[in-house]
């Protein structure tokens, strides 16, 4: 009879938190209208992050393609130590 009361006990437990997640998430949709992304903080937001991106893709490129062309070089940058040890 324990064994199987215990075996009752984690879907219960799934189902409470399961409708806990679902009362706490319904009722942060209260806002009656949906108000679009366009102020001028927003706008600054989204260009900063476009160029963290495409500077982010520079790097990677450039790494990437140091490591196949002259894979010597790229670890002396990486580890500054590689220069002294040779």
């Amino acid at each position: 009879m324990k064994s199987v009361m215990k075996n009752l006990r984690m879907p219960a437990l799934l189902m409470m938190f399961g409708l806990m997640f679902m009362l706490f998430t319904l009722q942060s949709c209260t806002k009656e209208e949906a108000s679009p992304l366009t102020t001028e903080s927003y706008k600054e937001l989204s260009r900063g992050m476009q160029k963290l991106w495409a500077d982010h893709m520079q790097w990677t490129f450039s790494t990437v393609d140091a490591f196949f062309n002259n894979q010597e070089g790229l670890e002396g940058q990486l580890n500054p130590d590689y220069a002294l040890e040779k």
